[in-house]
């Protein structure tokens, strides 16, 4: 029962439609109407303003920080049923029960996991991202690199196969979710503009 209670609270936590609200309460705009049509914070960072866009991107990230913590500290489940917990967060961003299953693609949200169980290599990953766009200007090409490095990072640390093996399921869920903007991006890279 304490998992199925964690993966409820975790999927409702990841429902709440922040992008969508935010955007509503600030300038009265349906966010799924506006700019690429995406519930998610780049999406209100771009269509209403970068202070709502900032705090879009805070609250999809502890939504996600929130649902692990949850499931290791309060239902007492161990790492992989709480990383599992953690999906079921990615899956309320992207599938939230609040907009009709209609989401953004859980980006934020997913780092907001991986920052609890995975801090050391979170912020060596970020720091790495920070510096190669800050010398290449390319964010997709810095993303790629540090989602790699991310992968193997956790391996270096010890975790066992079932534990990086869903890390990877849930990359490839989040690309598969973004592959439209990401098949943008790197042809963008290809032609050689920034990213």
């Amino acid at each position: 029962m304490d998992k199925v209670g964690s993966f409820l609270v975790s999927y409702l936590l990841g429902s709440i439609p922040f992008s969508f609200l935010i955007a509503k309460i600030t300038k009265g705009i349906d966010i799924r109407r506006v700019g690429t049509g995406n519930v998610g914070a780049a999406n209100v960072f771009s269509s209403v303003s970068k202070t709502a866009g900032l705090t879009a991107l805070i609250l999809d990230f502890l939504k996600g920080w929130l649902a692990v913590f949850l499931a290791s500290q309060v239902f007492g489940l161990d790492s992989f049923i709480t990383l599992v917990s953690g999906f079921f967060a990615i899956l309320g961003h992207n599938f939230p029960l609040f907009l009709r299953f209609r989401g953004g693609r859980g980006l934020a949200t997913t780092i907001g996991i991986f920052s609890f169980m995975f801090f050391k290599p979170i912020i060596i990953c970020g720091v790495v991202t920070a510096i190669i766009f800050f010398f290449l200007r390319k964010l997709i090409l810095a993303i790629l690199i540090s989602t790699i490095l991310f992968i193997i990072l956790i391996i270096k640390e010890g975790a066992p196969n079932y534990i990086w093996n869903f890390v990877v399921f849930i990359v490839i869920f989040l690309v598969l979710r973004g592959y439209s903007t990401i098949e943008r991006e790197i042809k963008h890279l290809i032609r050689g503009g920034k990213v």
